[in-house]
């Protein structure tokens, strides 16, 4: 049987779903329930996520962003992370 080729609507999504690999401040602010201005005070004083700074423009990788929530994972309250 041969492969179907993608209809519009996939591409799109597909489109879309590439397009959103990075996101602006306020989406990344969106996506990890952080406040825009802890996420400007973390692009100051460290211990925040990766960041991509392209003149005035910050953009966050997903893929940033989600290692950067994956660090803060604990299995107890009393289990140490590292310092920010």
């Amino acid at each position: 049987m041969p492969k179907q080729e993608p209809s519009q609507k996939e591409l799109t999504q597909n489109a879309l779903t590439l397009r959103k690999r990075f996101l602006r401040s306020k989406e990344a602010s969106a996506y990890t329930g952080y406040a825009e201005s802890s996420l400007r005070t973390y692009r100051v004083k460290g211990g925040g996520p990766k960041f991509i700074k392209h003149g005035r423009i910050v953009i966050y990788d997903v893929a940033d962003l989600d290692a950067w929530i994956g660090s803060e994972r604990r299995g107890s309250t009393s289990e140490t992370g590292a310092a920010r």
